[in-house]
């Protein structure tokens, strides 16, 4: 009686999981159904196009304005300069010892 407890619970417990996950065929068609997206690139065809029509360039705004983009450039030729300045003079220092 207890042995077949514990199957029936086992049993319970592992035939919902089974109708959870997608079979290889779902995979493999996943380009043919767009409403549920398996698959990184919708499929294996790794496809970028999307045929919505709801986000176009006119409802969507740019990033950053050029001034971010001077701005980003600069501190990273700061920080680059720096790291290249205290290598050089850590390299200076060796040769002088």
């Amino acid at each position: 009686m207890f042995k077949a407890a514990i199957l029936v619970a086992l049993l319970s417990a592992s035939v919902p999981t089974l109708g959870l996950a997608q079979t290889a065929d779902d995979l493999r068609n996943d380009e043919r159904t767009p409403g549920d997206v398996l698959t990184y690139g919708m499929g294996y065809s790794q496809q970028r196009y999307s045929p919505l029509t709801h986000i176009d360039r006119g409802n969507v705004k740019p990033r950053g304005d050029s001034s971010h983009r001077r701005q980003l450039g600069l501190a990273i030729r700061l920080v680059a300069g720096l790291v290249l300045r205290s290598f050089l003079s850590r390299g200076q220092r060796h040769k002088h010892q």
